[in-house]
């Protein structure tokens, strides 16, 4: 009798323990998927600007007329965010610029207010009137602090 009381408890044990191993990696799992994931989407000037979606643009662009937006993919140059998210807050800039993340869909909806050309995604652009006067970068060579900064005296947001 004794010896089916201690099967029965290295059983339950057994599969107490199995049980146990398989919540642990698929929690695991989960936490670096997550993890992967908010490293992905998750933009460091999102801490210091606010944010729009292409939905928003129009009526955003008619209170704001002379502000920039930064525009981005959902494939984030995390080195140049950091590096502008630097400058924003070293000036105090975060009421002259707004962040729009875009999609494929939503990228040829942008193209509508340059008269269709391409746009390079994870760049700044310059409205005024409804309509693109300048941006930033036409390559990923041009997204430098240095370059932006001059951009940024040239549209007047910082002084020389």
């Amino acid at each position: 009798m004794t010896k089916v009381v201690a099967r029965k408890n290295y059983l339950i044990l057994f599969v107490v323990a199995i049980l146990t191993i398989v919540a642990v990696l698929y929690l695991g799992s989960w936490y670096k998927t997550t993890k992967q994931y908010q490293e992905r989407h998750n933009s460091a000037l999102l801490s210091v600007i606010s944010s729009i979606t292409i939905d928003e643009l129009d009526s955003y662009i008619l209170d704001n007329p002379e502000d920039l937006i930064y525009v981005t993919d959902t494939i984030k140059n995390n080195e140049y965010e950091e590096q502008l998210k630097d400058i924003i807050e070293e000036y105090n800039l975060d009421s002259f610029f707004v962040y729009l993340e875009l999609n494929e869909d939503d990228y040829d909806r942008l193209k509508e207010y340059n008269n269709g050309s391409n746009l390079m995604l994870n760049n700044i652009i310059a409205f005024r009137e409804n309509k693109i006067v300048d941006i930033l970068a036409t390559n990923e060579e041009e997204l430098t602090k240095d370059n932006t900064i001059t951009f940024l005296m040239e549209h007047q947001v910082i002084e020389k």
